[in-house]
């Protein structure tokens, strides 16, 4: 069995990210920060995220910017 004949494995054609498919660099976010907290704020914050239908990192980012 040849390398042409397997069915898995390897490059296909088609495969992997498609151009045009990455975002502005300038609205990508790729910096990350922690923040420790009790698991009771934890839920808390997922609550109110959720009440506005967003993330709760994009909640935090709200509260703080506006």
């Amino acid at each position: 069995m040849s390398n042409e004949d397997k069915t898995w494995g390897g490059k296909r054609v088609g495969s992997g990210r498609k151009v045009g498919s990455t975002i502005d660099p300038a609205l990508k976010k790729d910096h990350r920060i922690v923040v420790m907290c009790t698991k009771d704020y934890n839920y808390r914050l997922a609550v109110l995220a959720k009440e506005q239908g967003l993330t709760v990192s994009a909640f935090i980012l709200n509260q703080i910017f506006g």
